[in-house]
């Protein structure tokens, strides 16, 4: 008895070694190596949350229903999202919901998008001004500012 529990522990032993290195491999498929110096000079961080975006002209009129993205990074001059389709227009609000402290809210000029491969549109753009007249106090204590946030992602974007 003592034995073929012994063997089913090497098995699974074996299972999580398989598990392990397949794990590994979607790791290195996810973030390729880059061929290329980075160009940007912001530190991007991870942000997989939902993100509304509200199309607007140049002059800042509302021209159609928002539309819900998912997030892929966030940095100081901008963001880049997934979404089902390329975003048609070129200017959109970016509303991020920020639970008990309401929504934050920015001018982004979409500069670029590109077909994963995987049946979504990367998206992405530089973050203009900020509509209302100052960002939102926070009513919580900041824990960390966004520039110490350290990121484990790094792909190249355009």
């Amino acid at each position: 008895m003592q034995n073929e529990s012994s063997s089913n522990a090497r098995r699974w032993t074996g299972v999580d070694q398989q598990i392990e290195r397949c794990v590994q491999f979607a790791l290195r498929g996810a973030s390729p190596n880059r061929t290329h110096d980075e160009r940007r000079r912001q530190k991007r961080h991870p942000f997989p949350y939902p993100v509304r975006l509200i199309p607007v002209n140049t002059r800042g009129d509302v021209l159609g229903d928002p539309i819900v993205v998912l997030g892929k990074h966030l940095s100081n001059q901008g963001l880049d999202f997934y979404y089902q389709q390329p975003v048609s227009h070129r200017r959109v609000i970016v509303s991020f919901d920020c639970e008990s402290q309401g929504r934050v809210e920015m001018l982004m000029d979409l500069t670029w998008c590109r077909f994963s491969g995987h049946g979504w549109y990367e998206n992405g753009g530089r973050f203009l001004s900020v509509p209302s007249s100052a960002p939102p106090e926070p009513t919580l204590p900041v824990v960390a500012p966004l520039q110490s946030i350290p990121s484990t992602v790094d792909v190249c974007l355009p």
